[in-house]
């Protein structure tokens, strides 16, 4: 299929969207959510927060996301969502609603993409282990299920076809926690294979089918389509703060994997010393203006929320043309050499925003190791890393460097750093929007992102 996007959109998570509208607008944060979700727009819905591994959304969570898609609405040109994804409040979220009709906000039609990731769960779930000590499905019949879901959501809303609670969990964007204290006592195999390992509890979740775990089970399935989604339409993923550490943890463990072969074919098809296929990947440190402050500054300057949006563009349109330009200038490099000297005028550009601005790094730019679904994809082999890649070896010599010059950067955030930044923010945020930041929930949601963190064994 031919990729319909441009080098600078992304596929955005839609919880990051949802959750910071839903600040702009003052929504209540914890329990009260989840009492005005129940009362107004879903009786279900209390079953996401059931049980020992409940994390209810909070404003300290919210502003956090808000950073996050700032960042995106300021460095990327368009950025889309699943069409088939629909949370029950969303045409009540004004945020989102003015970035569709603007034309910065657009969806993806996910039905084209059914046969290959139909293919993909089917192989994928198949060599997964259930524990038969629960007896709601038999293995097929779970396999089976859990691809006949992600099937339904693929195709869209259908409000006359009958619904289980992990395709309502799907559709209406439910998240509950990535983390469990299973997976816990899973850590180092985690490490060694994610795919593997979650996919495992991910079936046992659906498996057990007791109140809460089917929509916590949506939540890792989430992951799981966001990331093949983003693999078969082109398109780099920009996931929410829940979703982040995880698909970073894919990331990582496929680079790990993987990148010492490939990076020999690389430096083979080339030409070059595989010295340069290094330099080439090196991550490239991302200075942004404060866009946070920025945003709220230009919010209390105008408190109707389409002109504060066009005036943040407007203040980061150079930076965007800049971004996409560099995009178009990879993927045009005849060289390995050409490729690095494009990074480093990047890095110039923003070591300049730097000093301007006297930032401190908190994010960056990594390459895509991947786009490349039918050569490339661990969920073939979970349990085997190094059979993640073995495809490539069999592609000319010209297929290979074309691929390598395609593929998009990513924006990696250090989270820590982010988050640690965000505090500084609550006040302005209070005095701009009105709201308030509970101290209790602000401390649950440090302590529990910072344990999350840790499972998925985050670089920074």
């Amino acid at each position: 299929m031919d990729n319909i996007f441009s080098p600078n959109d992304v596929l955005l998570d839609q919880t990051m969207l949802c959750e910071s509208a839903r600040l702009l607008q003052g929504y209540p944060e914890g329990e009260a959510f989840e009492n005005l979700v129940r009362r107004v727009w879903d009786t279900d819905y209390h079953l996401t927060f059931d049980g020992q591994n409940s994390w209810s959304p909070s404003n300290t969570e919210r502003l956090f996301n808000l950073s996050m898609l700032l960042d995106g609405l300021a460095l990327h040109d368009r950025i889309y969502v699943l069409k088939s994804e629909l949370p029950p409040d969303a045409r009540a979220l004004k945020l989102r609603q003015i970035l569709i009709k603007k034309g910065i906000l657009r969806e993806i039609e996910t039905i084209p993409y059914i046969p290959q990731i139909r293919k993909e769960f089917d192989i994928y779930l198949s060599k997964l282990d259930l524990d038969q000590r629960r007896v709601t499905f038999s293995r097929q019949g779970l396999a089976k299920f859990i691809s006949d879901v992600v099937d339904d959501f693929l195709q869209g809303k259908d409000e006359s076809r009958s619904k289980n609670e992990v395709l309502i969990g799907l559709e209406r964007e439910y998240e509950t926690t990535l983390s469990h204290w299973w997976l816990d006592s899973q850590r180092n195999d985690l490490t060694i294979r994610p795919f593997f390992v979650l996919g495992n509890h991910m079936l046992d979740l659906v498996n057990h089918y007791y109140s809460g775990a089917a929509f916590e089970g949506a939540s890792h399935l989430r992951t799981f389509v966001y990331w093949r989604i983003s693999e078969h339409a082109g398109i780099p993923l920009y996931p929410s703060s829940r979703r982040i550490p995880q698909l970073d943890a894919f990331a990582d463990h496929i680079r790990l994997s993987v990148a010492e072969k490939i990076y020999q074919v690389i430096a083979e098809s080339f030409k070059e010393k595989i010295e340069l296929v290094y330099e080439d990947e090196a991550e490239v440190p991302l200075f942004l203006p404060p866009s946070l402050s920025i945003f709220f500054d230009l919010y209390r300057s105008s408190p109707d929320l389409p002109t504060a949006i066009d005036d943040f563009r407007s203040e980061f349109a150079g930076i965007r043309q800049d971004f996409q330009s560099l995009q178009v200038k990879l993927a045009k490099a005849r060289t390995l050499q050409e490729r690095i000297e494009v990074k480093r005028e990047l890095s110039k550009v923003t070591e300049s925003v730097k000093a301007h601005y006297q930032l401190n790094e908190d994010s960056f730019l990594e390459t895509v190791l991947g786009f490349v679904p039918q050569v490339l994809n661990p969920l073939s082999n979970p349990a085997d890393p190094s059979k993640y890649s073995k495809e490539l070896l069999t592609k000319p010599v010209e297929w290979i460097k074309d691929w390598w010059r395609r593929r998009s950067l990513r924006h990696v955030f250090h989270l820590r750093k982010r988050l640690y930044q965000i505090a500084e923010y609550e006040q302005l945020a209070s005095q701009v929007l009105g709201v308030q930041f509970d101290e209790k929930a602000n401390q649950d949601f440090h302590k529990h992102y910072s344990e999350y963190l840790a499972l998925y064994q985050r670089r920074d």
